[in-house]
């Protein structure tokens, strides 16, 4: 007679795939872009026209969406700092469609040698 003894071993199924919803996003507003700025890693929305007129930093693994005809419009007194690596991006894209023209860009309209 042979007789075996396995170890115990306790199996979950579950019926329901535990997908990680990533936290909303931050939403950028044009006092914020008023005065100086760092944008942290993570996400950021434009909803609307931004006139940036202070510096504003972005760090890297930031991504920045922007909703239909928004953007960011440097202006004099204003600078835009971005600069990602390899391994952490600096992303800016537009939020859901991907139509060439969806959102208008970012736009420099000042001679900053702050502006990277």
């Amino acid at each position: 007679m042979l007789i075996a003894f396995l170890p115990s071993v306790m199996l979950s199924f579950s019926a329901q795939a535990q997908v990680k919803t990533p936290p909303p996003c931050h939403v950028l507003t044009e006092s914020q872009v008023q005065q100086p700025l760092t944008l942290h890693e993570g996400c950021y929305d434009v909803h609307q026209y931004l006139t940036i007129k202070a510096p504003v930093t972005v760090e890297p693994g930031v991504t920045v969406y922007f909703a239909e005809i928004s953007t960011f419009s440097v202006d004099e007194g204003g600078s835009l700092n971005a600069v990602g690596t390899q391994e952490k991006p600096i992303v800016f894209r537009a939020k859901g469609n991907q139509v060439p023209g969806f959102w208008y860009g970012v736009q420099f309209r000042t001679n900053s040698p702050r502006t990277v």
